[in-house]
C-alpha cells in the first residue's frame, strides 16, 4: 500500500500517515518522503493495510522547499463545466483541520478525518490532498 500527499500540488514531505480503518482491523502507519511518497506497515513491521474504507490522521510535515504551490485553477478543476462531476479525492474535515495532538505543548499539529479507500482490485496507491 502506497501513497503520495501533497498541499497545493506540492509535495508534503516529513509528515506521519496515521490510517485508521472504520471498520474492524488494526491502523497502519506511514512517513512521506522529500517527493510526498509514504507505504503503509502495520505496527508490527508487516506492510499494507486493512482493505476498506479508512480515516487517515497526518501529523507534522511541510510542503517541499523550493517548489511553487500550485492554483487549483491550474490543476485542471476550473475547467469543469455544467454537470461535470469533479475527480473523487480525499478532502480534509475543515472542522478538525490544524487541531493539535493530545494537548501537549510543542506537539506538531495534526489533520484528522481525511477519508481514504484500500481496495484489494486496484495497485492501492492513495493520493492525500490537503
Amino acid at each position: 500500500m502506497t501513497g503520495t500527499i501533497t498541499k497545493d500540488g506540492v509535495p508534503f514531505t516529513n509528515a506521519s500517515l496515521e490510517f485508521y480503518p472504520k471498520g474492524p482491523g488494526a491502523p497502519s502507519y506511514g512517513k512521506s518522503d522529500e517527493e510526498g511518497n509514504f507505504s503503509l506497515r502495520y505496527s508490527t513491521g508487516s506492510p499494507g493495510a486493512i482493505e476498506g474504507e479508512h480515516l487517515v490522521t497526518v501529523i507534522g510535515g511541510q510542503m517541499k522547499s523550493g517548489v511553487t504551490p500550485v492554483k487549483k485553477e491550474e490543476r485542471g478543476l476550473a475547467s469543469l463545466t455544467e454537470g461535470d462531476t469533479p475527480p473523487a479525492k480525499p478532502v480534509a474535515n475543515p472542522e478538525a483541520k490544524g487541531r493539535r495532538r493530545g494537548g501537549g505543548g510543542g506537539e506538531p499539529e495534526s489533520i484528522q478525518g481525511i477519508p481514504a479507500m484500500v481496495s484489494a482490485e486496484n495497485e492501492n496507491h492513495v493520493v492525500i490532498e490537503l
